[in-house]
């Protein structure tokens, strides 16, 4: 058997897993009990076009002991256009996604939980609705099964960056998977990643603790450049050398000295004068709440919220409850509504920033703050809102996020996994009701089945992200963000998908808010 017949005619899963055919997307994360399963099922009989869509399948229905990582496979229908995937651990599966093969990737499941699935083909007569099938995932995840999809990304990162001089910049992207990749190798064991991040770190941080001015350009007052500061945080932890604690003061200096706008609103860098942008509340105020445990400094506790309350009020558009992306105080900028100061559109990716920021900050902002009677009622609203505009057949959200059917305009990948990681830590923190664990976990099917594509030795790549969203030169509008390009592997993509594959392994063996095993503040 060919590629070409397996792609014309409807095949038994086992035949094409005996002849090499299966996608690698099924082949490597197949367990050995589900493949056994196929192979003995392929061994007694094969599949014609009349069958249902769940005749030959996997897991098995009633399977028992299925690994939490576990994708879902179903012998193809030849007059398919696409397929409806119905999952979920409710007696009534969810619809999840449209996928046009019949695989379906899985996020970490949750240890001893009965799931059922079904899968409808689209054809031009119709949907043919497939039989409910069933399987119970094993008693206990073990660590390595908890954490497939972190180490994957891992090895991903270690593969496109062999050397930490291939990670060039002191910048928001590289600290963002720096400081990912520190808390997977925390969670995992993988010394080497430790060394390579250390190895980075020092690239721009002198034994003396100053840190390269080149790469560092302070008197920007470029808020971009305070994200990689919480490595520097778990580096002074893990190795107790004062220089890394040195060099996070120094970042921290920067925040005092930002410019800033009348009501205390940081810059986003000195050369956008009177400018808040959405991006900026992750940029600075992960790393202020983290430097504020660290040093017992609450001002900075105090300032990340101010943050975060200001530029609520504002960019939020209270009529769909989203966020421009950003508001000039003079109300000059070409893009400046002259009325309200805000920016004309709400570009996804910088509204993700935002929900990560909350989410982040609430992560580490002391229980008796008084800030957090006010960021946590923005963050659920938040949530509410980006939710109904998440798209029914991709389960994910659209670049410009309130105009799917606008021109040129697609589903934009960063954003979806952004949104799909505030939601999941909403709710395993009890911050969010616990159906929001669900809806985060369907933006990430949407995700792993559309813009994820496995690689040999354990690795994937993220496809569809845009490269950049910008407010200043001709940024800002319509046209300018459906026109940026849209990149495989761009390091945005990475770093949230890192973050979103971490919070889902924690509700491995553990589903409770506020997880005992992972409890807030670890890395």
């Amino acid at each position: 058997m060919n590629a070409s017949a397996c792609s014309s005619r409807p095949c038994p899963a086992s035949v094409c897993c005996r002849a090499g055919l299966l996608p690698l997307s099924v082949r490597s994360l197949l367990g050995g009990a589900a493949l056994a399963v196929m192979l003995a099922l392929g061994a007694t009989r094969s599949l014609t076009a009349a069958e249902p869509v769940s005749a030959i399948a996997s897991p098995a229905d009633g399977a028992r002991d299925v690994p939490v990582n576990v994708t879902l496979t179903w012998a193809p229908i030849a007059d398919a256009k696409g397929y409806d995937v119905y999952f979920g651990p409710s007696a009534t599966p969810a619809f999840q996604c449209r996928v046009a093969s019949p695989t379906f990737l899985l996020e970490t499941l949750t240890a001893g939980t009965t799931y059922r699935w079904r899968v409808d083909a689209i054809t031009d007569g119709g949907a043919k609705s497939g039989a409910r099938r069933s399987f119970t995932t094993t008693a206990q995840a073990d660590r390595a099964a908890m954490f497939a999809w972190p180490i994957r990304i891992a090895n991903s990162v270690r593969a496109l960056y062999p050397e930490p001089v291939n990670l060039r910049n002191w910048n928001y992207t590289e600290g963002m998977v720096m400081d990912a990749l520190y808390s997977i190798a925390a969670r995992t064991g993988r010394d080497g990643d430790f060394d390579f991040i250390r190895a980075w770190l020092d690239r721009f941080v002198a034994a003396d603790g100053t840190i390269d001015r080149e790469a560092y350009p302070f008197e920007l007052f470029s808020l971009d450049r305070v994200r990689p500061g919480p490595v520097l945080l778990w580096m002074y932890d893990r190795t107790k050398e004062e220089k890394y604690l040195k060099a996070a003061r120094y970042v921290a200096s920067q925040l005092d000295r930002q410019p800033r706008t009348s009501d205390g609103g940081y810059w986003h860098r000195s050369t956008y004068p009177n400018q808040m942008w959405l991006d900026g509340i992750y940029m600075a105020d992960v790393f202020s709440v983290q430097f504020a445990a660290r040093t017992n400094q609450p001002k900075y506790f105090d300032d990340a919220v101010h943050q975060i309350t200001l530029i609520h009020r504002h960019t939020h558009d209270p009529k769909t409850g989203l966020y421009f992306h950003g508001w000039d105080e003079t109300k000059t900028r070409p893009w400046a509504n002259k009325e309200t100061g805000t920016s004309p559109e709400f570009w996804g990716r910088a509204i993700g920033w935002y929900g990560m920021a909350m989410a982040d900050v609430l992560d580490w902002l002391p229980a008796d703050h008084p800030g957090r009677k006010e960021v946590l009622p923005i963050f659920q609203a938040y949530c509410a809102a980006v939710l109904k505009f998440q798209d029914r057949d991709t389960a994910m959200w659209w670049q410009i996020v309130d105009q799917p059917a606008a021109p040129k305009n697609y589903v934009e990948t960063s954003c979806s996994l952004m949104f799909a990681y505030a939601m999941a830590r909403g709710a395993q923190r009890g911050w969010l009701p616990p159906e929001y664990l669900e809806h985060a976990r369907r933006a990430t099917r949407g995700i792993l089945n559309r813009q994820i594509d496995l690689l040999p030795n354990n690795r994937m790549d993220i496809k569809g992200t845009v490269e950049v969203g910008s407010l200043g030169g001709n940024g800002g509008f319509y046209d300018y963000y459906v026109a940026v390009p849209v990149r495989t592997n761009d390091q945005k993509s990475i770093g949230a998908f890192m973050y979103l594959s971490l919070a889902l392994s924690e509700t491995a063996n553990d589903t409770g808010p506020a997880s005992r095993e992972f409890p807030r503040r670890s890395p």
